[in-house]
């Protein structure tokens, strides 16, 4: 699901919700079964699972684990995760940004603030699907695609298939803090999170949307 249908209890179904699920949908295959450089190195649980429920009231709500990749994980999402195949690489890249965008534009509405014009400019190529249909369009005239089948075994196995050393070095470069509710009262709170999300913000701004 995406993430402010998991987070904002009673949010409206859009066109936006279903063409992030299919990214997270694509993220979540991708990683299992394209061979890439992080193997064994997210924790997908806190990322594609992660959930709690309301004691008084019983509802269920979830999404802080894709707060956290868009929030902080530039550097994961545009560096250091690269799949041998280059066409999905970028493909993933450019979804990122565009959904990236999406989380961005709307938490400062949420605070007041006026959206960046980089955030501003993404969400729109999500109307209608033009940016991913455009993004989509890229990568399948790429030559670059492999010729045979390049399916690996999948690489976030359940834990209990897991060996010794698998089970040490997962989630060593994904969450460097447990992820928790976010308190009624308050928000969650991370060391130098506004210098974080300005340098993200910047790094974003360096990027094309669609390179």
């Amino acid at each position: 699901m995406s993430t402010r249908l998991l987070s904002v209890q009673g949010k409206i179904h859009e066109l936006s919700d279903d063409l992030e699920s299919h990214f997270f949908v694509l993220l979540f295959e991708g990683l299992h079964f394209v061979e890439h450089t992080k193997p064994y190195a997210i924790d997908m649980q806190a990322l594609f699972d992660q959930a709690t429920v309301d004691p008084k009231t019983g509802n269920h709500s979830g999404g802080q684990g894709k707060v956290f990749l868009y929030s902080n994980m530039f550097d994961l999402m545009n560096r250091e995760l690269e799949f041998t195949s280059k066409p999905f690489t970028t493909l993933i890249r450019g979804l990122y940004r565009l959904f990236a965008s999406l989380h961005d534009y709307h938490a400062a509405k949420v605070k007041g603030k006026v959206p960046d014009p980089f955030d501003v400019n993404n969400v729109k190529k999500l109307e209608g699907c033009l940016g991913v249909e455009a993004l989509f369009d890229e990568a399948r005239q790429s030559k670059e695609w492999p010729t045979k089948c390049d399916k690996v075994l999948d690489q976030y196995p359940p834990t209990k298939h897991l060996n010794s050393e698998q089970k040490d070095t997962v989630a060593l470069s994904y969450l460097n803090q447990s992820l928790v509710p976010v308190p009624s009262s308050g928000k969650r709170k991370r060391e130098s999170e506004s210098g974080i999300r300005r340098s993200t913000r910047a790094k974003r701004s360096q990027v094309g949307p669609y390179q």
